[in-house]
């Protein structure tokens, strides 16, 4: 049985960062945006287009902006979730007072974001056509042709995520490690957070 599908109504009512989340949405309900939940987040668009999402972290609440890294940002105010991240970029809120504080800010990147919308402008992803296989990977590769095979099969993104888990290891034994336990997902055709 799957997992009912999440509210607006459920999220509005998590304790967690209620007052900085409420404080976000009243800012954003002043544009034209239309809410809804996607990915589990409230989430507002323009013309059917996520524009920003308000989601809950554990130190903080955060307010998303799918199209972020094309936003002019001079104050260095946004902040992209992850090392790998190439599109979203966000604000952080700790207390009320940042939200409150910042509305200013806040109402110029939603403007900001909107406008991106209405001109139909893309961000030009680079780095996920050019996928770089580490050379431990390389080495296992030319000694187990079945691994090699099953890992070309994966998605782009099942090929990149195990890529990034592979390369984070520092030490070489915990890389080849990592390799070695991979294996039979990739045979199995799933990715590396799957089950």
């Amino acid at each position: 049985m799957g997992k009912a599908a999440v509210t607006i109504e459920a999220l509005l009512g998590d304790a967690r960062w209620h007052a900085e989340r409420s404080a976000l949405r009243e800012i954003i309900l002043g544009f034209d945006l239309t809410e809804t939940v996607k990915w589990g987040k409230l989430c507002y668009l323009h013309q059917n287009q996520p524009v920003a999402l308000i989601f809950n972290q554990k130190h903080f609440c955060a307010l998303g902006f799918p199209k972020g890294v094309l936003l002019a940002d001079e104050t260095k105010a946004l902040i992209a979730p992850g090392a790998n991240t190439q599109t979203m970029r966000r604000l952080h809120f700790t207390s009320l007072s940042d939200v409150t504080d910042g509305s200013e800010l806040i109402g110029g990147f939603l403007k900001q974001a909107i406008d991106i919308e209405r001109s139909g402008q893309e961000v030009e992803k680079t780095a996920k056509d050019k996928l770089t296989l580490p050379d431990d990977l390389l080495e296992v590769f030319a000694v187990d042709q079945d691994y090699a095979n099953a890992f070309d099969r994966l998605t782009p993104g099942r090929k990149r995520s195990y890529i990034m888990h592979f390369d984070v290891a520092k030490r070489p034994e915990t890389r080849a490690s990592r390799i070695t336990k991979a294996r039979d997902k990739v045979l199995q055709g799933k990715g590396q957070l799957e089950r």
